[in-house]
């Protein structure tokens, strides 16, 4: 239950930074998603694939989308619940597939996610979304990289 509200208060904050302090740094309009950056990293350092209510990558897709629905008033509410659902079977699968120790796969892996949750949007537009995913990849580059593993769910 405390790494639950730890990942509600983690991606708050994460959006926070993304609306608030991010906007003022966009290329061409376009931000990174922030929400979406996170959401990858929690499932790529996730060890292993397992679908249960405590799994960190089922949870966070929970909680993400319920963020990202909240305060976005563009779609429906639920709808980025479902993607971001969707998008962790898939990262999963994929990475059931690719190894997750070489670099492009994990960057390819990001992109279709990244392009997924775009045209689930009806959002997908090719100059800011080619912006997006090279912005997105800096971050996601630093998170994944240079950062440890983060230790949200090691004990669960």
């Amino acid at each position: 239950m405390k790494n639950v509200l730890v990942l509600i208060l983690l991606f708050y904050i994460i959006l926070l930074f993304q609306t608030s302090f991010f906007f003022h740094f966009n290329i061409k309009g376009v931000i990174p998603n922030f929400i979406l950056i996170l959401f990858f990293s929690l499932n790529y350092k996730e060890e292993k694939f397992h679908i249960s209510f405590f799994s960190p990558g089922l949870i966070s897709a929970i909680v993400g989308g319920l963020i990202f629905d909240i305060f976005s008033s563009s779609h429906l509410l639920g709808s980025s619940v479902l993607i971001f659902l969707a998008l962790f079977i898939l990262i999963k699968k994929l990475f059931q597939i690719f190894e997750k120790t070489n670099y492009f796969w994990v960057f390819a892996v990001f992109a279709f996610c990244l392009f997924f949750f775009k045209i689930c949007l009806f959002n997908l537009h090719f100059i800011p979304f080619l912006i997006e995913f090279a912005y997105s990849g800096i971050f996601l580059f630093f998170l994944v990289f240079f950062l440890k593993p983060l230790k949200i769910y090691h004990n669960v």
